[in-house]
């Protein structure tokens, strides 16, 4: 039995929303005519009354045929959201593909259920039939290896139905997706060879679309030389990059403390118009912080507060003070704790105890008693219950504060 919670659940996105990336024609995304709303309500009630997926499929049969497309095939996919169902029961929904963005719903379903021969089984069953096939249904298939593991077999797959099936012309997402199977697979040098033919023997430049989808994973393969190259790929093609693409570049380079290139990318970003928010300054401040910068990491967290106050938020405080923690810096600590206090940013817990023992370390209790009390105003919730500073300094710690 397989799990096909993920796949079932995605249904309605796929028809209101993926469409749209699996076929260049948007009139594909366009839903069948309107069905009486006292219908809707009927379909919803009996699948909901009824527990047994293998019961609700052969219900499902029981409706008229024109009744499939649009509400009894989508509400029994929901209710079956939440059951193990295998690829017998899976198939049970073929009858019901005529259509191909049912078709290509189901191909998608077969992917997230780890199921890829099955998908292409189905493919080239509906190829040899008189139903329609078209790039829609390429791309479907596509997806669905790359959701099943089997990225390595895209090309060939690609390769085969292009040659095979002259009438199919493969689309921007098509390619798309042959791009991003082949950096999954780390053929990074025949990835970027499809980029150029495409875009100078074929004439199709990706939409920016599909240049964020493929960038969010290229950056995530943690390769700084192979990101840099996609991104310069991306520019050279006419893309600009938005708020997005430009985080997703931070964070990348924050994972690897590289200060440098986070500002750089900073400065890129207000060249082109965009203002970085405070989680981009955050990782500029780890980036310090990780590497015991702490004076630049102070400076520029003055520079945050002057900009304004309150855009400052409870990871700005968390990550400036575990690196003075870090740094024994217990006066400029107190200053930041008393920012944090006046705009309600108190850090987590556990980075005010270690402060707590830094300042008793160096015999500065009147500031650690004013640290508890301060904190001691704002219980949190751990693990599900409510814990209060005493319990993370213990007792012997506030006997020593407080006397009690």
């Amino acid at each position: 039995m397989l799990s096909l919670n993920s796949a079932l659940r995605r249904r309605f996105f796929l028809h209101h929303h993926q469409l749209r990336l699996f076929s260049s024609d948007s009139s594909s995304a366009s839903t069948s005519s309107s069905t009486p709303s006292n219908l809707s309500v009927v379909i919803n009630s009996v699948f909901r009354a009824e527990s047994d997926p293998n019961r609700a499929v052969s219900i499902l049969f029981r409706f008229p045929n024109h009744l499939y497309d649009r509400y009894a095939g989508d509400h029994a996919l929901r209710r079956l959201s939440g059951a193990s169902i295998s690829l017998t029961l899976l198939d049970k929904f073929l009858p019901l593909a005529e259509s191909e963005k049912d078709f290509a719903a189901l191909l998608l379903s077969y992917g997230a259920a780890q199921l890829p021969s099955s998908a292409i089984r189905a493919f080239n069953e509906r190829i040899c039939s008189s139903l329609s096939v078209s790039v829609l249904s390429v791309n479907a298939l596509l997806s669905a290896l790359i959701k099943s593991g089997q990225q390595r077999e895209v090309h060939n797959v690609f390769t085969e139905i292009t040659g095979k099936h002259s009438g199919i012309k493969p689309d921007e997402v098509s390619y798309g997706l042959l791009v991003q199977a082949l950096f999954k697979s780390k053929k990074f040098d025949l990835a970027f060879e499809i980029l150029k033919e495409i875009r100078e023997e074929k004439g199709i430049v990706l939409g920016p679309q599909i240049y964020s989808l493929l960038f969010t994973f290229v950056y995530k393969l943690n390769n700084p030389y192979l990101a840099e190259r996609f991104w310069n790929e991306m520019i050279d093609n006419g893309f600009k990059p938005d708020f997005d693409a430009y985080r997703i570049k931070v964070w990348c380079h924050h994972v690897r403390l590289n200060a440098q290139k986070v500002i750089e990318v900073l400065r890129e970003m207000e060249v082109n118009g965009f203002k970085p928010d405070v989680d981009m300054y955050n990782s500029l401040l780890i980036c310090y912080c990780k590497n015991g910068s702490v004076d630049r990491a102070f400076e520029l967290y003055k520079a945050m507060k002057e900009e304004n106050d309150f855009s400052l938020n409870f990871d700005t405080f968390s990550i400036l003070m575990n690196g003075l923690n870090r740094a024994e810096d217990f006066e400029t600590g107190i200053e930041v704790f008393r920012d944090s206090v006046r705009i309600d940013r108190i850090p987590k817990f556990s980075i005010v105890r270690d402060f707590v023992q830094l300042l008793v370390k160096y015999g500065k209790m009147e500031e650690a008693k004013e640290v508890v009390i301060e904190t001691k105003k704002k219980p949190r919730k751990l693990n599900g219950k409510m814990k209060k500073i005493d319990d993370m300094l213990g007792q012997e710690l506030m006997v020593l504060l407080f006397g009690h």
